[in-house]
C-alpha cells in the first residue's frame, strides 16, 4: 500500500472547498428569505383555510334553518292545521312522525284567524309556555317569518312563523322555536385547524354558539370574549388579525356575517398551533438546504473527479473488469489519491472474480425469499380483510358483515318457507356513563353487552353493532315464541351483569325491539320495525322487551316496498353465485357444529 497523502493537500479538496464556500453562502441567503415567505405563506394558507372553514359552517347553518322553515310549510298545508280543529291539530303535533322534526324545547303552536292559540305540541305534564306570539303581523304568505333571537331554557331560539291557510276563514299562523342546540353536535365536532372552534352570534353581538356552554345560558355579549367594541354586521378580516381573548389566549381572527341568517361566525385558530406549523415549515426548509448542500458538494467532488485524465483511464479498466476481462491490470502506478485506487481497484478486481460465482446462488435464494414474502402478504392481506368486517371496539362483527349474512339468511328463509327474527337492542341511558365516568367507561360497558349478548346466542345466530349503543341479532329459523324467549334471556343477562369502573360497580340495562322479517317489505323496513319496537320499549320504561305487532304495518309500507322492487328490477335477495356457494358452505360447517353441541343456549325454545 502506498503512502497515504494529506487530505489538504489533494487536488479534489482543494477544488470542493471553493465550489462549496460559493453555494453555502449562496444557500444561507436564499434559505433565510425562502423561510420568511414560506412563514408568511403558511399563515396567509391558514387564514384563507379557516375563511373556507367559516363559509362551510355558515351553509351547515343556513341549510339547517332552511330545513327547519320548510318542515314547517310542509305541517302548515295538512288538513289538520287548516282545520283549526284543537283534537285533530293537537294529535297531529304530538305523533310520533312530527315529534320527531323538532328537539327537546322546541315549541310548536298553532293559531286561528283570530289569533287564538289552537293547540300545541307540549305532552301531557309538560310544562306550558305562557309569553305567546304576537308578531302576527310580520307573517306573510309564501314567506317563512324568522323572529329576533331570545333566550328560554338556556338555549338561544328563534321563533319562525308560517301562514295556515283556511278556505272558509281568515289565515292562522303555525309558529315554531328553532332551537340552536340543533347545530351543537356539529358545531362542537367542527375544528378549525386542529384546536380553534366557531363561535356564532347574532346581529347584536350576543353569542349564539361557544363550545363552553356557559356562554349561551343567557344573553352574553361577545365583547365578554375580549372583542372590543364589536358590530356583528360591521365587523370585517380582510388580512390576518390575532387577537387575545379573555381566556389569555391569543388567537387569530376570521369573520363572516350572513344576512340571510342574521348570524355572525367567527373563526378563532390559537397562534400557538399556527407558529408550531411555521416552525415545522422552517425546520423542514433547513432540513432541505442542508441536503441539498450536502447532495451539492458531493456533486463537486464527483465532477472534480471527472476533471481527472487517470481517473478516465481506471474507468475504463473498470469497464473492461464489468465485460468480463478479469486479467486486466490498471496500469497506473502513483502516491497520491488516484494511485490509491488503482491499488485498490486491482485487489478488487481479484475479488470480483469469486463473487460471481456465488451471485448466481444468491439470486437463486432471493427468489425463494421473495415467494415466502408473497405467501405472508396473503396471509397478511386476509387478516387485514377479517379486520375490515370486524367493529374494533367490541370485537362483534360491524354492520356491513352482518349485512352479507342477512341477506343470506333472508334468501334461505324465503326459498325454504323458514322465519327469521330481527331484535335490535339498545342500551338504555348510554350517554350517562360516558357523561359520569368518561368514554373508557362507555367503551367498557360496550364490550360488556356485547360479550354477555353473545353469550346468549346460538352458534348460526348472528350478533352485531348496528351503531353507536345499538346491537342488531339475527335469530335465523326462529318464530315468534322463540324470539320472545330468546330477547327475555338477553334483557335478563345483560340487567345481571355487573361492570366493574373505578372501583365502582356499574348496572346495565338493555331495551330490545323485536320484529319478524316480512319477506314483502324486505331486510331495511323489516329492521326498521324493531326500531320502532325498541323505541316504543324505550317510552315505556326501558329495560323491557317490546314487540312489533305485524297488523300495525300500515298498507302504504307494502305499496312502497313493492314499488321499489318494481323500479330496481328484482330484489334484495338476490345474491352472486360465488357468494351463496361461500356463505352456503360456512352455514353448513356451523349447523354440524350446533349438532354436535349438547350445550345450545336455546336449543329447545326455538321451533
Amino acid at each position: 500500500m502506498s503512502q497515504q497523502i494529506p487530505f489538504y493537500r489533494s487536488f479534489r479538496f482543494r477544488f470542493v472547498f471553493l465550489v462549496v464556500g460559493v453555494q453555502f453562502l449562496f444557500v444561507l441567503v436564499a434559505g433565510i428569505y425562502f423561510i420568511r415567505q414560506q412563514a408568511e405563506a403558511e399563515t396567509q394558507k391558514a387564514f384563507a383555510s379557516n375563511a373556507g372553514s367559516l363559509k362551510v359552517v355558515s351553509s351547515f347553518v343556513r341549510n339547517g334553518m332552511n330545513a327547519f322553515g320548510e318542515n314547517l310549510n310542509l305541517l302548515a298545508v295538512t288538513s289538520a292545521m287548516g282545520s283549526f280543529d284543537p283534537e285533530e291539530s293537537g294529535k297531529l303535533l304530538k305523533t310520533y312522525k312530527v315529534s320527531s322534526l323538532f328537539i327537546s324545547g322546541e315549541r310548536v303552536s298553532l293559531y286561528d284567524n283570530n289569533n287564538k292559540l289552537v293547540s300545541d305540541n307540549i305532552m301531557v305534564g309538560g310544562k306550558k309556555d305562557t309569553s305567546g306570539f304576537n308578531n302576527f303581523w310580520d307573517v306573510e304568505p309564501l314567506h317563512i317569518y324568522m323572529g329576533p333571537t331570545r333566550w328560554a331554557g338556556f338555549s338561544p331560539t328563534r321563533t319562525f312563523g308560517v301562514t295556515v291557510q283556511n278556505p272558509a276563514r281568515a289565515n292562522g299562523v303555525l309558529v315554531a322555536d328553532f332551537s340552536f342546540r340543533r347545530l351543537s353536535s356539529f358545531l362542537n365536532d367542527y375544528r378549525i385547524g386542529s384546536k380553534g372552534f366557531v363561535v356564532l352570534v347574532d346581529g347584536g353581538g350576543a353569542i349564539l354558539f361557544h363550545r363552553e356552554p356557559r356562554w349561551t345560558k343567557e344573553s352574553v355579549p361577545v365583547s365578554q370574549l375580549g372583542f372590543r367594541d364589536f358590530n356583528a354586521k360591521q365587523f370585517k378580516v380582510k388580512d390576518p388579525m390575532f387577537v387575545t381573548l379573555s381566556d389569555s389566549v391569543e388567537y387569530m381572527v376570521n369573520y363572516l356575517w350572513d344576512p340571510g341568517t342574521r348570524i355572525g361566525y367567527l373563526a378563532l385558530q390559537p397562534r400557538q398551533e399556527i407558529e408550531a406549523m411555521v416552525s415545522l415549515v422552517r425546520n423542514s426548509m433547513i432540513v432541505l438546504f442542508l441536503s441539498l448542500l450536502i447532495i451539492m458538494t458531493l456533486l463537486s467532488a464527483w465532477i472534480s473527479s471527472l476533471l481527472s485524465r487517470p481517473l478516465l483511464l481506471l474507468s475504463e479498466k473498470m469497464l473492461l473488469v464489468k465485460n468480463g476481462n478479469w486479467d486486466v491490470e490498471s496500469g497506473i502506478h502513483r502516491t497520491d489519491e488516484i494511485g490509491m485506487l488503482a491499488e485498490i481497484f486491482d485487489t478488487m478486481r481479484e475479488s470480483i472474480r469469486k463473487y460471481i460465482l456465488e451471485l448466481g446462488a444468491h439470486r437463486d435464494r432471493l427468489e425463494i425469499e421473495v415467494a415466502n414474502r408473497t405467501d405472508e402478504l396473503n396471509k397478511a392481506n386476509k387478516v387485514l380483510q377479517l379486520m375490515s368486517r370486524t367493529d374494533d371496539l367490541t370485537g362483534i362483527p360491524n354492520r356491513r358483515d352482518i349485512m352479507e349474512k342477512i341477506r343470506y339468511e333472508t334468501y334461505r328463509a324465503q326459498r325454504n318457507n323458514r322465519p327469521i327474527a330481527f331484535l335490535l337492542g339498545d342500551i338504555d341511558k348510554f350517554k350517562s356513563f360516558n357523561d359520569t365516568y368518561g368514554h373508557d367507561c362507555g367503551d367498557g360497558v360496550l364490550r360488556t353487552v356485547a360479550q354477555a349478548m353473545r353469550s346468549m346466542l346460538r352458534k348460526h345466530d348472528y350478533i352485531a353493532r348496528w351503531g353507536g349503543e345499538e346491537f342488531l341479532v339475527v335469530l335465523p329459523e326462529t318464530d315468534l315464541d322463540g324470539s320472545h324467549i330468546v330477547a327475555e334471556r338477553i334483557r335478563a343477562k345483560v340487567e345481571s351483569t355487573e361492570y366493574q369502573y373505578g372501583g365502582k360497580t356499574l348496572r346495565v340495562t338493555i331495551t330490545i325491539g323485536v320484529a319478524m322479517f316480512d319477506y314483502r317489505l324486505g331486510v331495511e323496513r323489516s329492521i326498521s320495525l324493531a326500531d320502532r319496537a325498541l323505541y316504543l320499549g324505550k317510552d315505556n320504561g326501558r329495560n323491557r322487551v317490546e314487540y312489533w305487532d305485524a297488523g300495525q304495518t300500515p298498507q302504504s309500507e307494502y305499496d312502497a316496498a313493492a314499488q321499489e322492487v318494481a323500479i330496481n328490477g328484482g330484489n334484495e335477495f338476490d345474491l352472486p353465485t360465488d357468494v351463496l356457494d361461500k356463505l352456503e358452505s360456512e352455514r353448513q360447517r356451523i349447523d354440524q357444529a350446533e349438532n354436535g353441541d349438547s350445550e345450545s343456549p336455546r336449543s329447545d325454545s326455538v321451533s
